[in-house]
């Protein structure tokens, strides 16, 4: 078994110096610069106890690293669950009560709001600020900038991702490997 969505999207840029992403008043990111960022961030997901298969919950303002928490989810097998910056305290409960999250990540700015509606259940909160600051990247500084890929067939879950609720009460939708592997190459077709 391999990983096929990291492999799509992924690990065939293992090694390349060429420019992946251009942040905003920042020197380019190289494929290979980028992937060790999402190796040391994998690599400090299950230093914090996380096995493939667990939930990852992110409510973070979009940067080089929330992107490279979603490559390091990829790599080590966690569901990555994406929450909008807008959500009200009450629909982020619902979401993170109910996805099972055994990590939240949050920014600085929202980590106090976010911590206490995790409480009494076996979720960790850690910080991941648009800057590249925050406590889970302190905890990724130390960690190899090389990660085991984890092995994830085309039905495991790689997102969970929820409706609006526009009709009630937003539900989950389950978001297989094989699903968001096609993505990429179905968009090119």
């Amino acid at each position: 078994m391999t990983n096929p969505l990291y492999d799509t999207l992924f690990g065939r840029h293992a090694g390349s110096s060429a420019p992946f992403l251009y942040p905003e008043g920042a020197a380019a990111i190289s494929y290979a610069a980028f992937l060790a960022m999402a190796a040391r961030l994998s690599n400090a997901i299950t230093a914090l106890g996380l096995v493939p298969g667990d939930r990852v919950a992110a409510q973070i303002d979009k940067s080089p690293e929330a992107l490279a928490l979603y490559a390091a989810c990829v790599q080590g097998g966690f569901v990555f669950l994406p929450l909008n910056t807008a959500y009200t305290p009450a629909e982020l409960g619902y979401f993170l009560s109910d996805s099972g999250a055994k990590l939240v990540v949050a920014s600085d700015a929202t980590e106090a709001r976010v911590a206490p509606l995790v409480a009494g259940t076996c979720a960790v909160v850690k910080t991941l600020n648009a800057d590249g600051t925050g406590s889970l990247a302190a905890l990724a500084v130390g960690q190899a900038e090389t990660a085991p890929v984890a092995e994830r067939g085309g039905d495991n879950l790689a997102a969970l991702l929820y409706t609006s609720g526009t009709t009630g009460r937003s539900s989950n939708s389950p978001t297989p490997s094989a699903a968001a592997a096609c993505s990429p190459r179905c968009a090119r077709a």
